[in-house]
């Protein structure tokens, strides 16, 4: 686990500014939830960067920094959390697959592990959980 430390050191030398920063984070959160920008599978920080009218630099900082995740871990973390909304609200109606698909990934596997690594279960584990609720 990085320490706060570790994280600051990296950006010290950074132009962004704490307001700017939280700016960022806000244009971001809008992107992700009002967008659904993390549906797109082949998101790259790039895109984020130029959609939030800055640098891939910036980008990645104000994600390291106030979501203590990598670029991969924070778009999946949206798509986790959609997949898990789409799985709730349809049991039983709509294949894990193709609700992989919808969220942004390209593959099963890519899938179940980011679902896993966030969910602490497989998709099929939560559906099982979801219907026996």
């Amino acid at each position: 686990k990085k320490t706060a430390k570790k994280v600051i050191g990296k950006y010290k030398n950074s132009g962004l500014t704490p307001s700017f920063s939280l700016e960022l984070k806000e244009a971001l959160e809008k992107l992700m939830l009002e967008e659904k920008l993390y549906r797109q599978n082949s998101l790259k920080l790039e895109d984020v960067a130029q959609r939030l009218g800055t640098t891939r630099h910036n980008t990645s900082q104000v994600i390291n920094e106030h979501f203590d995740l990598n670029f991969f871990e924070f778009v999946n973390k949206y798509r986790v959390e959609e997949a898990m909304a789409l799985l709730k609200d349809n049991l039983g109606d709509r294949n894990i697959i193709d609700v992989a698909y919808e969220v942004g990934y390209n593959n099963k596997v890519t899938f179940n592990k980011s679902f896993k690594k966030f969910a602490q279960l497989t998709p099929s584990q939560f559906l099982k959980l979801q219907s026996t609720a």
